[in-house]
């Protein structure tokens, strides 16, 4: 059975973000038991044998999350997939803020955001300047909404777009 181009590329995309979930935890939480080294090891299989059907990013970030945040409560993570959002990138900006102003005040947080490209771009159509100009201006945004309400409460917050 032949698999498509797109679904390679959206796979291939869908790794490489929780590829880099996965460094930004590690990088997070240094004293986690998580065994990180067998988790690169899974990915690098289904990267190489091209595993059907490849999860969506931010289910397997959040589990991550929960395996690298458990024994660390000093730190809040949150994951946020940008591809599932139907509505657009109003729709998205609302629920960064709703997500936002769950972070308890003072309690440093982390908010990974997934699937931006996804959310910009369709995974069936090709990827171009204007799309990445797009996600650019829609990072940017998401950046600025992220520091006003982090300076406003005194939370330090940081953001992680894959």
């Amino acid at each position: 059975m032949s698999r498509g181009k797109n679904t390679d590329r959206v796979d291939l995309r869908r790794l490489s973000e929780i590829r880099a979930g996965h460094g930004a935890l590690r990088i997070l939480f240094p004293e986690s038991d998580f065994q990180g080294v067998e988790f690169e090891k899974m990915l690098d299989f289904a990267q190489r044998d091209q595993t059907p059907d490849i999860v969506p990013a931010a289910s397997v970030v959040r589990r991550l999350v929960r395996w690298y945040e458990d024994g660390n409560p000093g730190v809040a993570c949150r994951v946020l997939d940008a591809g599932a959002i139907t509505g657009g990138m109003l729709w998205l900006q609302a629920a960064v803020n709703r997500v936002i102003r769950d972070f308890r005040r003072g309690r440093p947080a982390v908010l990974l955001v997934t699937g931006l490209c996804e959310a910009v771009c369709s995974p069936g159509r090709r990827w171009s300047r204007r799309a990445e100009r797009e996600r650019q201006e829609n990072l940017q945004i998401l950046e600025e909404q992220v520091h006003q309400w982090a300076k406003a409460t005194g939370t330090p917050i940081s953001l992680f777009v894959a």
